[in-house]
This record gives structure tokens, sequence and C-alpha cells, in this order.
């Protein structure tokens, strides 16, 4: 007899949240219950008529808790000790997306790191997060912002190493110069973008007019390169063999009235004079 024929008639003997499924039978489990077809999909696929797996499913977001002042200032040797622990288990270090400078503090013991967060009262605590290859879950401390990597660096600058001191002077002094990066870019800082050579300012904060200019020059450059590429001259060097630049230094759409009536008036005159020319030689 066949395994659906020794269930037939009977009802799911599943208990899934306190309440037995009670549904048509057509399969059993590992010690012969009668299991629906719901079930018995999930017995043979993972072992356990009650285990749900997704394919695709994202993973639980791992909490951040944001850390509040208490406007209390810490003692001189609770800022020692926590100086000492930054130096042996945190970096200075640059954030991917933004470029601006981070501190941060991972461990595995969750009580070292929250009284290490309630001393400096910045940043966010993140965690705990798993890890792969069976190893302890960790608790992250971080600052991202500006402001509060210089109170961490002015609050442990007497106790930091030569190491620590000249990795945070240099994250400093780049983020002074060149400001925070493109968002997504990892190599371009604002303010060696084009957009900003040419109008002191982002894309993003462009006018519709400067946006029409910029996306005018962003195309001559690229038929530029593709001139160049092709062994042809640029745009630019075209524009100054014309009439426009020989007379005035710019382009013939860039000329004021007064101007433009006397570029027509030369270029009749020039007109004129190939037209003769070429008559007396036929």
């Amino acid at each position: 007899m066949s395994q659906r024929n020794e269930v037939l008639g009977k009802a799911c003997a599943v208990i899934e949240d306190g309440v037995v499924c009670g549904r048509a039978a057509n399969g059993t489990g590992a010690e012969g219950e009668p299991l629906c077809g719901k079930h018995a999909r999930r017995y043979h696929r993972w072992g356990d008529p009650l285990v749900v797996k997704q394919r695709g499913r994202k993973p639980e977001p791992v909490p951040v808790r944001k850390i509040r002042a208490s406007f209390v200032m810490p003692s001189a040797a609770e800022i020692a000790w926590a100086a000492a622990l930054f130096e042996g288990e945190g970096c200075f270090s640059r954030s991917p997306g933004r470029g601006g400078p981070t501190a941060t503090l991972a461990m595995t013991d969750y009580d070292v790191v929250e009284r290490f967060a309630a001393i400096v009262q910045v940043g966010s605590i993140t965690g705990p997060k798993e890890r792969p290859g069976g190893r302890k879950p960790i608790l992250i401390w971080q600052v991202g912002s500006h402001e509060e990597f210089q109170h961490i660096v002015c609050l442990f600058w007497a106790w930091l190493g030569a190491r620590r001191k000249e990795r945070a002077h240099e994250l400093l002094t780049a983020f002074l110069q060149h400001g925070p990066r493109v968002q997504g870019s990892s190599s371009r800082w604002v303010h060696e973008t084009p957009a900003w050579q040419m109008f002191g300012k982002r894309l993003r904060d462009l006018t519709p007019e400067e946006r029409r200019t910029f996306d005018r020059a962003k195309s001559q450059a690229q038929r530029d390169r593709q001139r160049l590429l092709d062994g042809r001259e640029t745009t630019e060097e075209y524009y100054r063999g014309t009439l426009a630049f020989r007379l005035f230094g710019k382009r013939s759409r860039d000329l004021t009235p007064d101007e433009a009536r006397e570029y027509r008036r030369v270029q009749a005159a020039e007109s004129r004079a190939r037209r003769k020319g070429q008559g007396d030689d036929s």
C-alpha cells in the first residue's frame, strides 16, 4: 500500500502556534504521523515540518543606539582608562562612503564597550553583530561626524601614542583641505569635481541655467575626447581658426550686438572678395 493510501482520510497532526493543523494529510513524518501538503514539503526539504526558510530573505537589521551626553565631565582616571582601551582596541580611519574621519572600537566584551561609551558621551553603539565562523558577536562603538571625531581626539590626545596622533592629524588635515567626498565615490573629493571647478558648488546645488551650461560643457568635453581619439582637431582648436575668434577672441554666439554687426559686415566683405576672386580665375 502506498504512503498516500495509508494516510487517506486522516488529518494533519502538526501543532503550530498551539493549534492543530487539521488539513487533509497526504504524507507522513519521521514517526509516521500524518502531514498535510505544506508540512510534508517542509519536512522533506528541511527535515522539520515547523521550519520555515525563505529564499532571499533579508537578515534582521543590526540595532544601532545613539549615545546621549550626560553633560557630566568624566574624571581624569576615566579618560585615561578609555584612552588606554582605545589605544589598544580602537582605530582612526576614513569613512568609505563620505571620506570623513571616523573612530571605531569593536569588542566582544559588551560591558567594556558600554562603559567606554558612557565616558566619551558621543557616537553610537551598533550590535551585537553576528560574525561568520562561529566567532562571538561583537559590539561596535563608532563616531562618524567631524565634530565628534575632534572631540575624541582632544579628549584622548595626552594619552595617545605617536602613531595614533599622526593618523588623527592626517585625517583631520585631509578633511579640512578637501571636505567630504562625493557620495558613492571612494576617490574623488567634492572640490575636484567639474561642477565645483566651474561654479564653486555641487552638481545638485546648480541652478537650471548653470545645469544647462554644465551639461553643454560636459557634452563638448566628451566630443573633444572622441575627436582626439580619432586624430582630429578639438572643438577649441577649430573655433580658434574662425573669423569671430580672429576678430574678437570669442565664438560667434558669445558676441555682443555691436560685435555681431561688425562680424557680419566683415564676413560679407570676405564672401564678396572670395566670389570676385573665383570670377577672375574663371
